[in-house]
């Protein structure tokens, strides 16, 4: 007999139960108890599952992926990420009429600095 790998609390509803980091390839022994206020209940008979890697689906609420050109295509698609990117775009365009008006301004200063006004002596 291996050791258990998890136990899990639930409620008396629940038809089924969705199991987590299976490795494929891999055969594993299921068994059951319920648990009241009586005490334990026996064991059920023992179930086998074997993880068969043809019949993997991918699961779309998992984030972390092998493939690289799938892990980019999905951050691409991450509204925080397209918020970061408008965000930089305003920001270096912003930046550039910046550096326009500055240039504009220190040419006109160029241009007028010979004049001088009631004021000057």
């Amino acid at each position: 007999m291996g050791k258990a790998l998890a136990q899990m609390v639930l409620n008396a509803t629940n038809m089924s139960v969705l199991l987590n980091n299976l490795t494929t390839g891999v055969t594993y022994q299921v068994r059951v108890a319920a648990f009241t206020r009586a005490g334990m209940g026996p064991f059920s008979t023992e179930s086998r599952l074997w993880m068969d890697p043809s019949a993997l689906t991918p699961n779309p609420r998992s984030r972390s992926t092998t493939n690289t050109a799938s892990a980019g295509s999905g951050v691409l698609r991450e509204p925080w990420f397209a918020l970061l990117l408008g965000t930089m775009a305003l920001a270096v365009v912003g930046a550039f009429l910046a550096v326009i008006y500055l240039k504009k301004r220190q040419a006109a200063a160029k241009e007028l600095g010979h004049i001088k006004g009631a004021y000057d002596t």
